[in-house]
């Protein structure tokens, strides 16, 4: 059966995940015991499965609370590397896994330090980026640095994400003046690069 719940999250198959917990109602408690902690929730979240990402969540919600080995939730995934969701689907599903876990969001990741935030900007999600930080409360989390001591700002003047710098500066309280581990600004990197 639990092959069958893997190949029914990959394929995103809404059906046959009601017709597995039809016939055998603990296995979605069974598929969150994994190697890696990753359940059906954060598979479909990573392949972009918006639908069948909906029902793993209404039918059993405590999903979106679990973390995967590096700190990660569903929601992390689907808002940072989420492969094939359209902007309008990843909104949808991050607006589901928030009501359901709001405090998955405020997660810590492995390495430490690294937020959600850090996330969107290392894989250039600005509109997730921009929902997160409109609908959750970062005041203690935006100013946060990653193992390199790199805020958000820094990792997006790094990679010239002029959206999320220009976003941060009007929008947020963030710490220009901030010097990660090499002893760099924001605007020492902006120099550099």
């Amino acid at each position: 059966m639990e092959k069958e719940l893997c190949r029914a999250t990959i394929e995103g198959n809404e059906e046959t995940l009601v017709k597995l917990i039809q016939e055998d109602p603990p296995i979605l408690d069974r598929s969150m015991a994994t190697t890696f902690g990753e359940t059906s929730l954060h598979v479909a979240s990573l392949l972009g499965n918006q639908q069948f990402t909906i029902e793993l969540v209404k039918r059993k919600p405590e999903l979106a609370r679990e973390l995967d080995s590096r700190g990660s939730s569903a929601l992390h995934l689907a808002s940072a590397k989420g492969a094939h969701w359209s902007m309008k689907g990843r909104i949808l599903v991050m607006k589901e896994l928030l009501g359901t876990e709001s405090d998955a969001a405020l997660a810590l990741l492995h390495p430490p330090g690294e937020t959600i935030l850090h996330l969107c900007v290392d894989y250039c999600q600005f509109e997730a980026f921009k929902f997160l930080v409109e609908n959750v409360d970062f005041q203690d989390l935006i100013n946060i640095k990653d193992s390199n001591g790199n805020t958000i700002l820094d990792l997006a003047v790094a990679d010239k994400q002029i959206k999320t710098i220009d976003y941060l500066l009007d929008k947020t309280n963030i710490e220009v003046n901030s010097v990660n581990v090499y002893g760099q600004t924001a605007m020492d990197i902006l120099v550099q690069s």
